[in-house]
């Protein structure tokens, strides 16, 4: 394996040079800090080379990608390229893609990356396959992918034919369509928070227009709040791809919309959806909610078969005015289910805490968070000069020095 450097001062001065020569399966271009322009550094296309790894070069400043909203894409990539992983970079300024995977790819990993998504119509990541050739073994973790506000056409996640992808730990706020899905796929969405500046806004956490009923979406253990719509399959020509497990959805107009059939809509939390918790389309092959916390809705279930066992009281939130959805100490979602064959799929939490808890147990608390008294209060954000700082970490928080 060869570190190749690149930067002022370093081995090579600009990332398309590094790439140039770098060796398939070995390795590692390391971008100092710095921000980096032009298509000497990006929208240049990734082929025929595998195991190539793009990451900062380990240093507290950030490494910046910036189309300068000249660039189409910062990292494209066709068929010939696989196991290719981007971690650590800032990604900005595109007006298309930051990360586009074309027809083939496969085993693309992205973490920790951070991409502000600047112009109308520029998407995080852009997976366009074909059912002949779908992308397949790509896995984005502890990613931030953030929209300006008043954009309307922004996508987080668009996917065509992708087979094997994973969504763990991201965060995406203020985007049209977080999630935007056609064609085959086979996704799973866990872990992550979807959230943008209102239930008005106009966005959609997760847009599924799957024309295939062989695809399989998962979604579990998200936090998706404060945006428009959190599950739309309004354009879906084919339903029934939909496993919807232990989510909250708090301070949405609809939580579930426009839903022909679902796999399952088990044991997730709704609450202060003002129209509908879950809407279904007046008709077709319903599926049968079971176990999930409606509470502060407009209409709980709209066009849709009632839930087998609903709790319907509130889900008592630690402090949801500042980000915190952890279920206080005597809550109703707290040991509310036993579980259905759907809750064996979810192993743990929104956290990463088992579930459930304690280990052993037979009793799962619903929504994002698995409760016990010994899991901490996984605090995610905390006020500090008036303003609402979001943590990276999570755990127990004992002290914190500014």
């Amino acid at each position: 394996m060869t570190d190749r450097h690149v930067g002022v001062g370093q081995t090579y001065s600009t990332v398309v040079a590094a790439w140039t020569v770098a060796s398939s399966s070995t390795d590692v271009i390391k971008i100092h800090s710095g921000t980096y322009t032009g298509t000497d550094n990006l929208n240049f296309w990734l082929g025929n080379k595998t195991g190539i790894t793009f990451t900062n070069a380990g240093e507290a400043s950030p490494t910046t990608l910036d189309g300068l909203l000249g660039q189409t894409s910062i990292f494209k990539m066709y068929n010939t390229v696989s196991d290719i992983v981007i971690q650590n970079i800032d990604l900005k300024g595109f007006t298309s893609n930051g990360i586009y995977l074309s027809a083939g790819t496969n085993q693309v990993t992205a973490s920790d990356c951070n991409m502000s998504l600047d112009g109308n119509n520029s998407r995080g990541f852009f997976f366009e396959a074909t059912t002949l050739s779908p992308a397949s073994g790509v896995r984005v973790t502890g990613c931030n992918l953030t929209g300006a506000l008043g954009l309307t056409t922004t996508k987080g996640f668009y996917f065509k034919d992708v087979l094997d992808f994973h969504s763990l730990q991201n965060f995406t706020a203020n985007i049209r369509n977080h999630y935007e899905i056609e064609g085959t796929c086979n996704l799973i969405i866990e872990r992550s928070e979807i959230s943008g500046s209102g239930p008005a806004d106009g966005d959609t956490g997760i847009l599924n227009e799957t024309d295939d009923a062989a695809s399989i979406i998962v979604i579990k253990s998200n936090l998706i709040h404060d945006i428009q719509d959190g599950y739309n399959s309004n354009n879906a020509t084919v339903d029934g791809t939909g496993i919807i497990l232990f989510n909250t959805f708090y301070n949405l107009n609809y939580g579930i919309k426009a839903i022909k059939y679902a796999q399952a809509i088990d044991h997730n939390i709704f609450a202060a959806c003002a129209t509908y918790g879950i809407d279904g389309d007046n008709g077709g092959n319903q599926g049968r909610p079971d176990g999930n916390c409606f509470f502060a809705n407009g209409t709980d279930i709209h066009w849709y078969n009632a839930d087998l066992s609903p709790v319907a009281s509130s889900p008592t939130f630690t402090n949801p005015n500042l980000g915190n959805y952890v279920l206080l100490a005597g809550s109703p979602c707290i040991d509310a289910t036993t579980g259905s064959l759907s809750a064996s799929l979810v192993t743990t939490d929104y956290n990463g805490n088992y579930r459930p808890l304690p280990q052993g147990s037979t009793l799962y608390t619903l929504g994002a968070y698995e409760y016990s008294s010994s899991a901490g209060n996984n605090m995610k954000y905390l006020l500090y000069n008036g303003s609402i700082v979001r943590l990276i970490s999570s755990g127990d928080i004992t002290k914190i020095t500014f």
